[in-house]
């Protein structure tokens, strides 16, 4: 099998899908990448048995006849992205090796048979809905970063996508502190779903979302399908049952904390420098007319910030997570922030919309013992 194409739709189609490959596989095809020709028209697919990437080109080859084969991922990516746009690719397939030339010069690479490539079945899907791929972008970044890492309760490793009617959540947390986003959906999904999506592809999806068009959410019994553009996403979803988020989410808050966002932000970076690396705490006093942010570690050294706010209750005084803090602030597009707030020991909870209220957001830090 022999085919040519342009270097440059090909470069952009891998770029999109060489991060699902691992670097190093128990399995060596898993290194591989599937190139599927049918007429003029060239699909890949990377997957690392969880997680299916593919991408679908047209008319971009000129193709010999038909076929499959799978190239060694990285390697043809670092090998193109040293070239110049414009530059014409040929390939030479037989048997177990490629040929890859580039005018005078020529590359040999291992191919193994397309024939045992793993494809994730999706024949089963259920239901779909669909949703502007620009916001769920923007609920994404404002919920991942509250993901659990490697956590022993394994269903905390991802992010609940909840269709609710015709609402869409997507939720995440650790235990510590609870992210969540909401739209309103075009129709009606059936019934209630709730579905837990691993850390790593809802970090894949977040780089493939562009600014327009639509991405389809299919639904599945173990799966979940993403389709946007020429780009499809299936992913092996997490078994388990997510956590009763509403529960966690404080109501009846008297009191309302108001602060400029930089300053606060640029107060916590001062004062996370001489925090306590494995407590990371940081003790906040909050007072109607400031903010008192105060730390220590145990080579007594001492930091003491105070940043203008506005607070509606007495003085009373608490402790949070420093980086859960810096990342809840930093997702917030707006110049103030707004907590609400009960006491010493409750949770603090900021709410907010973006895109004209069309998508809505809570954010829950827990409080920690100083």
């Amino acid at each position: 099998m022999n085919f040519t194409i342009d270097r440059t739709p090909l470069f952009n189609a891998l770029k999109s899908i060489v991060g699902v490959v691992e670097r190093k596989n128990t399995q060596p095809i898993l290194s591989n990448v599937l190139f599927a020709i049918q007429g003029n028209n060239l699909t890949l697919t990377a997957t690392n048995i969880e997680m299916e990437v593919k991408v679908a080109l047209e008319n971009v080859v000129s193709a010999t006849q038909h076929g499959a084969v799978t190239l060694p991922a990285r390697k043809v990516f670092d090998l193109i992205s040293t070239l110049a746009d414009g530059t014409q690719l040929q390939f030479e397939v037989e048997a177990h090796q490629a040929i890859m030339k580039v005018g005078r010069s020529r590359y040999k690479l291992s191919a193994l048979d397309a024939s045992d490539f793993p494809i994730i079945d999706v024949s089963n899907q259920e239901a779909s809905v669909s949703v502007p791929q620009a916001v769920l972008a923007k609920m994404i970044k404002q919920v991942e970063f509250a993901m659990a890492q490697q956590d022993v309760r394994y269903y905390l490793n991802g992010m609940l996508v909840e269709l609710d009617g015709d609402q869409l959540n997507l939720v995440a947390t650790d235990g510590h502190r609870l992210a969540k986003a909401s739209t309103q959906l075009a129709k009606n999904s059936s019934e209630k779903t709730q579905l837990i999506v691993p850390r790593r592809t809802v970090i894949e999806l977040a780089k493939a979302l562009g600014e327009s068009g639509e991405v389809t959410i299919g639904l599945a019994k173990n799966h979940l399908t993403l389709c946007l553009s020429n780009l499809t996403m299936t992913v092996k979803l997490i078994e388990g049952k997510f956590p009763e988020y509403q529960r966690v989410i404080p109501v009846n808050m008297p009191y309302l904390l108001a602060a400029d966002r930089n300053q606060l932000l640029a107060a916590l970076a001062r004062v996370a420098i001489l925090a306590n690396d494995k407590l990371r705490g940081v003790r906040m006093t909050v007072a109607k007319d400031s903010i008192e942010l105060t730390t220590t570690n145990p080579e007594q050294d001492e930091a003491d910030e105070f940043v203008e706010a506005n607070f509606n209750g007495e003085t009373f005084v608490t402790g949070y997570n420093l980086r859960y803090l810096q990342e809840a602030l930093g997702a917030m597009p707006t110049e103030n922030v707004f907590l609400a707030l009960k006491d010493s020991n409750a949770a603090c909870l900021a709410e907010y919309t973006l895109d004209n209220d069309s998508i809505k957001i809570s954010q829950v830090i827990m409080p920690m013992r100083l």
